[in-house]
C-alpha cells in the first residue's frame, strides 16, 4: 500500500488559519474572564458557568475550524464561513448597541473580510475539496 501524498498547505490557508487564531483569543479571553467571575464571587455562579461554557465552546470550536483548515477538510470551510457570518452580526451591534465601539466593530468587520476571501479562493476551494475526493 502506498502512502497518501503530501500535499503542500496554501499560503492562502496558513493566512486564514492565523486570523482564526487571533479572532480566538477574545472567546478565550471572555471564557477567562467568566472564570476569575466565578472563584471572585463577582457573578453568580450558573449564570457565570453558562457564560464560560458559551465563551470556551466558541474557542474551541474556531480551533476545530483552523486545525481542519490545515487538514484540508471540507467541514472546517463551513465551519469557519459560519464563524464569520457570527461575527458579523456581532459587529453591527458593535456600531450602535449600548457600549458600542467603533474600533470593535470594525475590526471585526476587517478579520470576517479578510477570512470570507480567503476562504474562497481557489487555493482555499482546491484544497479542501482534496477531503471530498478521498
Amino acid at each position: 500500500m502506498s502512502e497518501p501524498q503530501k500535499h503542500p498547505i496554501p499560503r492562502a490557508i496558513k493566512l486564514t488559519v492565523a486570523v482564526l487564531g487571533i479572532e480566538v483569543l477574545a472567546p478565550a479571553y471572555w471564557a477567562i474572564g467568566e472564570l476569575v467571575s466565578i472563584f471572585s464571587g463577582k457573578a453568580p455562579v450558573p449564570m457565570a458557568l453558562a457564560l464560560f461554557a458559551l465563551f470556551a465552546g466558541f474557542a474551541v470550536w474556531i480551533l476545530a475550524a483552523a486545525k481542519g483548515l490545515m487538514a484540508g477538510r471540507a467541514w472546517a470551510r463551513s465551519s469557519a464561513l459560519f464563524w464569520q457570518l457570527v461575527q458579523l452580526a456581532i459587529a453591527s451591534e458593535s456600531f450602535t448597541g449600548p457600549g458600542g465601539n467603533v474600533w470593535i466593530g470594525s475590526g471585526l468587520i476587517a478579520t470576517s473580510v479578510v477570512v470570507l476571501v480567503l476562504l474562497f479562493s481557489k487555493q482555499s476551494l482546491a484544497h479542501t475539496r482534496r477531503d471530498i475526493e478521498r
